[in-house]
C-alpha cells in the first residue's frame, strides 16, 4: 500500500528519476502471508540506507529496509515483526502481479 501523497511521490521522482517505476514494481508484488502469524501485511527485505531505498521504504508497505540485510529471511511481517522466507536475496519476480500504482 502506498503511504505518501501523489504530490510527494512526484517530488521524490524529481530527485530520483525512475523512482515511480521502482515503486510500481514493489506495489505489483503479491507477497506471501507470514508463516508465523498468517498476516498478509508483509514486505520484501532489502539492504541499504541510501536515499532512493529510504524513500521507497517511506512510500510503500511492501518494502522493508535493513542496514545490512537479514540473516533470518527475505520477507518481513509488519504485524508480528518477524522475518520469514528464504535467507538471502529473494526472487521477487515470482511474486509479481499485474498490479498498478494508485494513490
Amino acid at each position: 500500500m502506498i503511504k505518501l501523497s501523489s504530490k510527494r511521490l512526484a517530488e521524490i521522482e524529481v530527485d530520483y528519476p525512475g523512482f515511480l517505476e521502482s515503486l510500481a514494481y514493489f506495489e505489483s508484488l503479491e507477497l506471501p502471508p507470514c508463516k508465523h502469524c498468517g498476516s498478509t501485511n508483509t514486505a520484501a527485505v532489502q539492504a541499504g540506507v541510501v536515499g532512493r531505498a529510504f524513500r521507497l521504504a517511506q512510500a510503500t508497505t511492501k518494502f522493508c529496509l535493513t542496514a545490512s540485510g537479514s540473516t533470518e529471511g527475505s520477507l518481513w511481517c509488519r504485524e508480528c515483526g518477524k522475518f520469514f522466507g528464504p535467507v538471502g536475496r529473494c526472487d521477487l519476480e515470482s511474486y509479481r502481479s499485474r498490479g498498478r500504482i494508485s494513490s
